[in-house]
């Protein structure tokens, strides 16, 4: 854990706890370490409510913890009624993560530590490398910040019969996921095919790896610098900059920006990336990837999300504060309709509403408020003005971390 900090004084620590061998073994192990400086670790159990038997475990996790004088905390995921869900997986993963996350902030806690080991890592290594792209190789980090939280993975050397055994010694009991064996998962099918012996040994590599992604990760930091974030949801870089920096670097630049403004989890794949920052080099027409327009206007790389992507609509009632196509919080003073503006809402627009939105590209993904085929409210893109405001708060940083500030026992002034 050391090498994992720094921790502040009496460190509070959330364990993201499934009820599977790895993070109950993990909890034990953070509960040990936090307990021995002063501090706590507190469970945090996702209800994801996808099998039958999910919310029965979630409580008998609770039940075994509380056994152990340990703090759980149960999360629910309510999953969107009435219609089925596509990629039901990967948003369950998601909606576990912002659950995971938005405790840690309400409770100011700094750290949540996740269970992923070396197993759990020789398959990302694997799943990577068949996506394309040199990052794969460095896996997971051991470190990692979003949305103002630090995750940490402890585990990441360790086979997990090693964390078995821990469990047994403890007398301890775990449930097993019937998924874990489903050769219908991507995971599952690389876990098959990678022997167990040579698990440790990826994850050494991988970790050795890391530190040249660490350093990569700052010369892509150093070039970010260099960009703008708007409160329309896009983002903008001098294009003389980006020019200028070495392809390797502005690449993965690219990369982070398109998933900031996109909201997807991971970067398009390497020869997307190689296709798109040729079509910028050879002429300004705009491109779309990821979820987003790329154009160069002016003498500014221009980085938008593409209207087509961002279709999500809703009814909501006064006084709602609501999460739109997962890049902007809304306050919602009246009823009404959530939608994207859209061409229809832009050609309904004033030269002076025009100006004061965002440029057509960026204003046609932005939520309105309509009231039947009409905008009723433009969002207020300001933080604290009063009306229906949309802040834009991407789940992804614009830049990597590349350092952390923990909190100490002490007083600023």
């Amino acid at each position: 854990m050391g090498s994992l900090g720094p921790f502040e004084n009496n460190p509070r620590l959330a364990v993201a706890v499934s009820g599977g061998a790895d993070s109950m073994a993990l909890l034990l192990l953070a509960h040990r370490w936090a307990r021995a400086r002063g501090g706590e670790a507190v469970a945090l159990t996702v209800d994801h409510r996808l099998r039958p038997t999910s919310s029965q475990e979630a409580l008998q996790v609770a039940r075994w913890l509380a056994d152990r004088g340990i703090a759980c905390r149960r999360l629910v995921w309510q999953r969107p009624a009435g219609r089925p869900v596509s990629a039901l997986q990967a948003k369950a993963r998601e909606a576990r993560y912002r659950l995971l996350l938005d405790w840690c902030r309400r409770h100011s806690v700094l750290h949540l530590a996740l269970a992923h080991h070396a197993g759990d890592q020789a398959e990302t290594v694997a799943m990577r490398l068949a996506r394309g792209g040199l990052d794969g190789l460095a896996g997971m980090p051991a470190v990692a910040s979003r949305d103002g939280v630090r995750l940490i993975r402890p585990l990441l050397p360790l086979p997990p019969d090693r964390l078995r055994a821990t469990l047994r010694a403890a007398g301890q009991p775990w449930i097993e996921d019937p998924s874990n064996r489903d050769e219908a998962f991507e995971r599952i099918r690389w876990r098959k095919r990678i022997a167990p012996g040579l698990a440790p040994a990826i994850a050494a590599a991988a970790a050795e790896i890391g530190h040249e992604r660490r350093r990569r990760e700052r010369e892509v930091a150093d070039l970010l610098a260099e960009a703008r974030v708007h409160a329309a949801g896009f983002v903008t870089l001098p294009l003389a900059v980006f020019e200028s920096a070495a392809p390797e670097t502005a690449l993965r630049a690219l990369g982070r920006i398109i998933v900031t403004v996109g909201g997807d989890t991971y970067p398009p794949r390497q020869e997307a990336l190689q296709g798109l920052f040729v079509a910028l080099s050879n002429g300004p027409k705009g491109r779309t990837l990821g979820g987003c327009w790329v154009l160069a206007k002016s003498d500014q790389l221009m980085v938008c999300r593409e209207p087509g992507a961002a279709m999500e609509h809703f009814t909501v009632g006064a006084g709602e504060h609501r999460r739109w196509d997962g890049r902007f919080d809304l306050r919602i003073p009246w009823a009404g309709r959530v939608a994207p503006l859209g061409e229809a809402g832009w050609a309904s627009l004033s030269l002076e509403e025009r100006r004061r939105l965002a440029p057509r590209e960026a204003a046609l993904a932005l939520p309105c408020l309509w009231r039947g085929r009409r905008v009723q409210k433009l969002p207020c893109l300001s933080k604290g003005k009063a009306g229906f405001s949309a802040l834009f708060r991407p789940a992804q940083p614009l830049a990597p971390a590349c350092f952390t500030v923990a909190k100490l026992n002490v007083n600023i002034i």
